[in-house]
């Protein structure tokens, strides 16, 4: 559930070459279903976090695509008016994203979204031991937050001085590590993730 407000930096592989003093840490298969669930738990015991968004700033929440409303539903037994809000995201948002993340930008196209609904800023989710939903019913991007791909396929970050895997990290390797996941393993979520969309584009 996060926002473009944060300073974006790109940090793809090749500009990471001449920081990497070690070869990236590869964990199991299957990693992605076992996150190390204690760093996104501590980041979201004070006031911030990536899932928690200053109220009145809606707006630059992402968009969630059918197929994750329904996961969540099934996961949940909620319906989608208990826990999404249908609302127009502000143009800006829409063509600022088409820069830096442009298959939101496609989820957007219409001009209207379906997200999560948020109390006093935090998502309807989010409990003092982190995200609530189940980890595959939970939406693509928060699953894949804070790493995304350019269209050249080069692996990069969404920079946020809320996100505790980025302090101290040097580079996106460091990131990865915190969190236990692999490039393999984001690779095939983005992937999903992309299909998906094309898939509604063209139907």
């Amino acid at each position: 559930m996060e926002f473009s407000s944060h300073k974006l930096l790109e940090t793809s592989e090749q500009k990471l070459k001449g920081c990497r003093t070690r070869q990236p840490f590869l964990p199991p298969a299957n990693a992605m279903n076992a996150i190390n669930p204690t760093i996104c738990a501590t980041c979201h015991t004070g006031s911030g976090g990536c899932c928690r968004i200053e109220p009145g700033f809606e707006s630059l929440m992402f968009g969630l695509l059918p197929q994750e409303v329904e996961r969540i539903s099934l996961d949940t037994g909620m319906s989608a008016d208990h826990f999404t809000v249908t609302d127009k995201p502000r143009c800006d948002f829409i063509r600022e994203l088409a820069t830096w993340f442009p298959p939101q930008a496609e989820i957007l196209r219409d001009g209207t979204r379906r997200r999560l609904m948020t109390t006093n800023g935090a998502c309807i989710f989010l409990t003092d031991r982190g995200c609530n939903l189940d980890q595959e019913a939970r939406p693509f991007y928060c699953r894949i937050y804070p790493f995304r791909f350019d269209l050249q396929g080069n692996l990069s970050l969404t920079r946020s001085k809320a996100c505790l895997a980025q302090q101290d990290a040097l580079s996106v390797y460091s990131v990865m590590r915190k969190l236990g996941v692999s490039r393999e393993e984001l690779e095939e979520l983005w992937n999903r993730y992309t299909q998906m969309i094309r898939d509604r584009k063209s139907a």
